[in-house]
């Protein structure tokens, strides 16, 4: 299995629409102004022999909470269920890959709250799922207007008012069920919108890194990562934002960032969340922090960097030489040495096949050289415990290629070759 496979174990392919304007529809939930209010986002669209002037509208429902959740886990009446916000998305998300799963349906599906859970990676029950339900009613009736923003099957930009990202979902709340009896009975029944599910059967999709999404706790680093990936693993070029810039695109209150050192706080804050999360293209986040050329404020820049490969063919029957308490041990020594979340995996790898003795070896190596300008510390630590599974002649958990005499970190090798 390669490195990408161990990291990136889940890759959904969304609408394509949906993801380019992804930002927009769906911001960071309770740090974003007006999502129960009327927003728009104008730009200008490229057409064959020229430009016009574009905008998608997002126009929340009225609908209240209280008409949606069971009554015994309502917590305010008359709250209206408000437009996407970035949770909203994560729903949205695994409503995709389910309908992936069942194969695609044409037609309308069911489901279960608890599967939607699972494929968000958080447990299911109680105020969870009135979320997820909110989120799912938020997906019927919220209304997107797009004004030349839309590609039809023709190619050609057109307008669809009034769209909903679900043409149906239909869930009966408890109060509202013959048999009270069946409290957690809780499946739904949804579909995609038809120019939605359209473009997902004709791929006209964007890949997310949905494993490294469900990783970012941050609401705000949620938002943006998504916008950083499509630009990084389209462009392959630099992407720079001024704090300013950042806080207008993330819809952000303005007003909790008039200072420089609020804005400081936030691009540490991205930073600290998006350094190293892998892309959709299976590159990772670089993330530069610095001051503007005038220091009037603080500038992110974002650049993708290409991992190094692990090969694609695991060695079989390899022993396993740690009990499950060791693993674990082994496995949060290596997460705090390194400090790359995303490895957790590969290295919980490591702590099933490699001795207490050959871990510590390669955790001291990696303190001593980590200041010395390494620039990815996954791939300069698996390169380490690569070049000591050699030296301890117990050989690398995948087969080295071209083979194990002639690999780059074999020391026999080098004697051999030199």
């Amino acid at each position: 299995m390669s490195e990408k496979n161990l990291l990136v174990q889940s890759i959904v392919r969304g609408e394509e629409h949906i993801e380019r304007w992804a930002t927009f529809l769906f911001p960071p939930q309770t740090k974003t102004q007006n999502l129960k209010e009327s927003r728009k986002h104008r730009f200008t669209a490229i057409i064959p022999g020229g430009e016009i002037p574009a905008e998608i509208i997002l126009e929340p429902s009225g609908a209240l909470e209280e008409d949606i959740l069971d009554k015994e886990y309502e917590e305010g009446k008359g709250t209206v269920i408000g437009a996407f916000n970035s949770k909203t998305y994560d729903v949205y998300l695994a409503l995709v890959q389910i309908w992936a799963e069942k194969g695609k349906p044409l037609t309308e599906f069911n489901i279960s709250i608890k599967q939607i859970c699972d494929a968000m990676g958080v447990s299911a029950g109680g105020r969870k799922n009135n979320e997820v339900i909110l989120d799912l009613a938020r997906l019927r009736v919220t209304h997107i207007h797009w004004v030349y923003s839309f590609i039809s099957k023709d190619q050609e930009l057109r307008e669809h008012e009034n769209m909903t990202i679900l043409s149906k979902f239909s869930y009966v709340s408890l109060s509202k069920r013959k048999d009270k009896n069946r409290r957690f009975d809780r499946n739904v029944t949804v579909k995609f919108d038809d120019l939605i599910l359209n473009n997902l059967l004709n791929r006209r999709t964007i890949p997310v890194n949905w494993t490294a999404r469900k990783s970012i706790r941050s609401p705000i680093a949620k938002s943006l990562y998504n916008q950083i990936d499509n630009i990084l693993t389209s462009t392959g070029k630099p992407y720079s934002r001024l704090a300013k810039n950042l806080v207008k695109d993330l819809h952000l209150f303005e007003k909790n960032y008039k200072a420089i050192s609020q804005r400081e706080k936030l691009v540490d804050g991205l930073k600290t969340q998006l350094e190293g999360k892998p892309l959709s293209n299976f590159s990772t986040v670089h993330v530069e922090v610095s001051l503007s050329s005038d220091e009037s404020d603080w500038k992110c820049t974002f650049t993708s960097r290409k991992r190094v490969e692990l090969l694609d063919r695991p060695r079989k029957n390899m022993a396993i030489v740690n009990s499950d308490e060791e693993i674990k041990y082994l496995t949060e020594y290596m997460l705090e040495t390194v400090g790359t979340p995303e490895n957790k995996k590969l290295f919980e790898r490591f702590s099933r096949h490699y001795s207490h003795d050959l871990i510590h070896r390669a955790c001291g190596e990696f303190k001593e050289n980590a200041k010395s300008g390494i620039k990815s510390y996954g791939a300069y630590f698996t390169s380490v415990v690569h070049r000591l599974s050699h030296e301890a002649n117990v050989g690398w958990i995948n087969h080295c290629e071209p083979n194990s005499n002639e690999c780059k970190y074999n020391k026999e090798t080098e004697k051999v070759i030199n």
